[in-house]
C-alpha cells in the first residue's frame, strides 16, 4: 500500500481475487491468472463500474528478472480498448512504478499526489522505463531496474 492504493484484498493464487482501491474512491478488480513466487504475476484488471475498461477486461503481467546488479521488473498491460486508454494507463503505471522504485530502494515515497494529477511519478522513473512501447491495446513492456528488489522478495517469500 506504500506505493499504490489505499486498501486491497488480494488472494495471490490462480483464480484468486485482485481488488485494489487505487485512489480512495475507485476500485480495480480482476483475478490472478499466474502466480510464480519471486518471478511472475499475471492478473486480469479493470475498473468497477466502467464500461470502457470493465473489471477483468485487460491483463497485467509482471516479471521479475534477476540481473547481476539487481532485479529487472518487466510489466506489460494488454487488452486496453484504444490508444487513449493506453496513454492514460501508461501515465498511471509510470506514476506507480516510480513510487515502487522508491519503496524498493528503502525510501518512503510520501503521500500519493495522484489526486492532483501531478507527473512526479514520471519524473522519478529511470530512462529504461521511458523506453516503454505503446500501441493500441497494449502498454509495454516497461522495463524498470530495481536494485536489490530480488533480495527483498527472496527474504520475504
Amino acid at each position: 500500500m506504500r506505493w499504490m492504493g489505499t486498501e486491497a484484498q488480494v488472494e495471490p493464487q490462480p483464480g484468486g481475487l485482485y481488488l485494489v482501491n487505487v485512489t480512495g474512491a475507485r476500485f480495480v478488480r480482476g483475478s490472478f491468472r499466474e502466480v510464480v513466487p519471486v518471478h511472475r504475476l499475471a492478473y486480469s484488471w479493470g475498473f468497477d463500474g466502467s464500461e470502457v475498461v470493465p473489471p477483468g477486461s485487460s491483463l497485467v503481467e509482471i516479471d521479475l528478472i534477476e540481473q547481476p546488479d539487481g532485479t529487472l521488473l518487466r510489466m506489460t498491460h494488454t487488452g486496453l480498448p484504444n490508444t487513449e486508454q493506453c496513454a492514460a494507463h501508461a501515465e498511471g503505471w509510470a506514476h506507480y512504478l516510480g513510487r515502487l522504485a522508491e519503496v524498493a530502494a528503502g525510501h518512503d515515497p510520501g503521500p500519493d499526489p495522484r489526486h492532483s494529477r501531478t507527473r512526479s511519478g514520471l519524473q522519478r522513473l529511470s530512462s529504461a522505463t521511458r523506453q516503454a512501447e505503446s500501441r493500441p491495446g497494449r502498454i509495454g513492456p516497461i522495463n524498470l531496474d530495481v536494485k536489490q528488489m530480488g533480495e527483498r522478495y527472496r527474504a520475504t517469500a
